[in-house]
């Protein structure tokens, strides 16, 4: 019983260890196990006795490492954004083009369009789409501004009546998602106002696309 209990453990032991063992797939449909990095737009890879490899992003379909919750490898120009009301009050932030490597996490799969995400290390949520035309995933843009225009940046802290202390939104992502679901005319105006840079708000319009006939 007591032999039968180790093998039992051991087997388990081994399947653990498999599961946490980074890997990525190469668009050649190869696989590369080891100690993986993303550094420089290259995954360097490591292994006990071998020379480190070093693989272009461009040429890794999927990473799945422990460090990163997604596994799908997009190299991109990220457009940045911030919508921290303090830093905006406090700050000109000017949105700017990040030549960078992500690793998304695919978070809804429908027939006709499919929906990623990831987070930087400021916590900022970017949102993709891909429909089965698109040979990659699209990064849905999105801006703040403090509302009324840069008056309120004229002054360090601005105070009194003048003082402005909420969010604009610029939702270019609307427009993106109208232009990828022309053929659907029947969602409605109300549905493209209320559509939030969130993850449930793309889930319920990316739902309504695909039932449309």
């Amino acid at each position: 019983m007591r032999f039968l209990f180790l093998i039992v453990y051991s087997l388990f032991s081994m399947i653990c260890f498999a599961q946490k063992k980074d890997f990525i797939i190469k668009n050649s449909g190869d696989t590369v196990y080891g100690k993986i990095v993303l550094k420089d737009k290259h995954f360097v890879v490591s292994a006990k006795g071998k020379q480190n490899l070093v693989v272009n992003a461009a040429d890794v379909k999927t990473a799945h490492l422990k460090k990163y919750k997604g596994s799908l490898v997009l190299p991109c120009k990220l457009n940045t954004y911030i919508d921290n009301l303090e830093f905006l009050e406090r700050y000109k932030y000017i949105t700017y083009q990040i030549d960078t490597v992500l690793i998304l996490s695919e978070v809804y799969n429908t027939p006709k369009m499919n929906l990623y995400f990831c987070m930087d290390a400021n916590e900022q949520q970017y949102y993709f789409i891909k429909t089965p035309k698109d040979s990659l995933p699209i990064q849905l843009y999105v801006n703040y501004a403090l509302a009324g225009g840069s008056t309120g940046y004229d002054y360090f802290y601005a105070r009194g009546q003048d003082a402005i202390t909420h969010i604009e939104v610029q939702r270019a992502f609307v427009n993106q998602l109208k232009l990828a679901m022309e053929d659907c005319p029947s969602i409605s105006k109300e549905t493209w106002l209320l559509l939030d840079y969130r993850i449930y708000s793309f889930k319920k319009l990316i739902k309504l696309y695909n039932e449309c006939k």
